[in-house]
This record gives structure tokens, sequence and C-alpha cells, in this order.
């Protein structure tokens, strides 16, 4: 089995205030420890949202000198933060009364190699990658479940890599396999992987060109898919047609977004499109991609 090198719920009120981030410390290094409150009290790191032209997201908070970023979600309410660093580990900021806490480590993915958090859109689990030592020699995937006094113990989900999901609880997941991989839904029974259906439909061009189409970010609606090609590099999108097919992958490199960006999620409000690129976590509008949506 091949391993890829690594890697409406409407938000009005977390609607960034623009030039806010700039006003308290843009490109600042976090002064206090991990865990402690950075001041910041608004959504989104208090940043101004971006247009069609990607910014670098939290430089100094997340986005930080001489670490790597990359893989992250937000729970479904904005008030946490989840994020991949050097490809090791699980990082997460919440926004308190007191402002969003300086990223520290995710407890409930501690003690092993952990990557690509994704908090599904009711709110009630955190899916992630974690090399355990009780699943050794395949990719693995975990989850814990929210409780009244915080995440549950790790349970263990099923083979592949990278969870997205949408509003209708629909999983999908990069499927490892023998030859290829690929971007599938996954077939669940209760909380545990027991199947992959990968996407049908003219995406299935792409297999031509790689090898390994993978990291599928599924829009909120469920209505398009973006992924990549190069093991966390090169997006595409590919939009869902009403015969429930998908359509042609579309290059995003040649619209706007650099080929070396990957690893991508988007915000619950649908708003946003996150990817890694250069060690640094991106973010833009999804009007870049709805304007490549076809018509009607």
């Amino acid at each position: 089995m091949k391993k890829i090198v690594f890697l409406t719920m409407i938000w009005a009120w977390v609607l960034a205030v623009p030039g806010a981030y700039a006003q308290q410390g843009e490109g600042r290094k976090p002064s206090s420890a991990p865990g402690q409150t950075t001041g910041i009290k608004h959504a989104y790191f208090s940043q101004e949202a971006p247009g069609r032209e990607p910014r670098i997201f939290a430089p100094g908070i997340v986005s930080q000198p001489g670490a790597k970023e990359a893989a992250c979600t937000f729970s479904p309410d904005g008030r946490e933060f989840y994020f991949t660093q050097s490809g090791s580990r699980i990082m997460v900021s919440r926004w308190t009364e007191q402002g969003w806490t300086i990223p520290a480590p995710f407890q409930g993915s501690a003690g092993h190699r952990a990557i690509e958090p994704h908090v599904t859109l009711d709110n009630r689990r955190i899916y992630w990658n974690w090399d355990h030592p009780d699943r050794p020699g395949a990719p693995s995937i975990y989850f814990c479940e929210r409780t009244a006094d915080g995440w549950s113990e790790a349970k263990y989900a099923g083979q592949g890599m990278f969870v997205s999901s949408d509003r209708g609880g629909n999983m999908y997941v990069t499927h490892l396999g023998s030859t290829s991989d690929f971007v599938s839904r996954a077939v669940m029974d209760g909380n545990r992987i027991i199947g992959y259906e990968d996407l049908k439909g003219n995406i299935e061009k792409l297999r031509a060109r790689s090898d390994g189409v993978a990291h599928p970010c599924i829009a909120p609606d469920g209505s398009y898919i973006v992924f990549d090609i190069e093991g966390g590099r090169h997006l595409f999108v590919s939009f869902k047609g009403r015969d429930g097919m998908w359509g042609e992958a579309i290059d995003l490199a040649e619209h706007g977004i650099d080929a070396k960006a990957g690893i991508a999620s988007i915000s619950p409000d649908g708003n946003y499109l996150f990817f890694g690129q250069n060690d640094d976590i991106y973010w833009v509008s999804t009007q870049v991609l709805e304007v490549l949506r076809p018509k009607k």
C-alpha cells in the first residue's frame, strides 16, 4: 500500500473585523506560553478577510517562522482552530473571553505523530491521522467525541488518510489502494470506516495524470470537492452534477492558486479556502472556486 508523503452553518458574527489584526500586531511572535491568551478577540484571529488573492493566515500566531504549518480545520462554531505543525503534531488555538489562545499541542493526539485534523460540522467529533503503535504499518484514522468535559479518549476509525465531511455527515477520505490512491466517500458503520466508494464521473480522468489523487476537501454543502495530486501539492476542484456524478477536475494553478498549494480545507461557513503553501497556511475567498462552477 503506497503511503502518500505528508503529508447553511452561518456565522454572521464570525466575519473578520477589517484591519483589526493589523492594529493588534500583525506578524508578531507570541510573547507568552502556549495556551495563554493573545488578546486578539475577534473571529479568524481578527484578520481582514481575504478576497481572491491568497494571504498567509495569522502570521506570527499560527503561521510562524521556522515552523511548518498545514492541514487546518475550524470547529463549526468558529471557536477552535486545529492545524498540523511540522508534520508531527496537531496544535489547537481556542477563542476564549480573553481572546484567542496561543497554539498548544492537542492533547487528544499526544504521544505519537499526528497530522491532518478535521472537526465535523455537527461539532461532535474530531478526526486525524495517527501513527499509533496499536495499528502499525498503515495510515490509520482516529477520532475523539465531544463530551461535557471536553474530548473523549481517542478511538480507532479505520484505514485511510485525511478526513473531510459535509453538513449531511458524508465522510470523504484518501483511499490508499494497492497501486494508486484516490479521493473517496467513506462507507461508515457508526463511527467506523468499513469501505470506500471512489468518486465517479469525469473526475476519474485525473487518474491518467496521477496515481496519487488525495486530500479530499468537501464543501459544507457537498456541491464541490477540492483535492491535490502531488502528495500535498497542486490543487484541483470538481463540481458535483445533478446526476450525482463528479465533473472534470479543474486545475486551480490555472486560476490564481500557486501549484505548490495543497492539503486544503474549507471554513464551515463555506466562505474561505485554506491550504498549505511554502510551510505556511494561506486562505482565500471561495469565490475563486464559485466562478468556476458550471452554469446550470
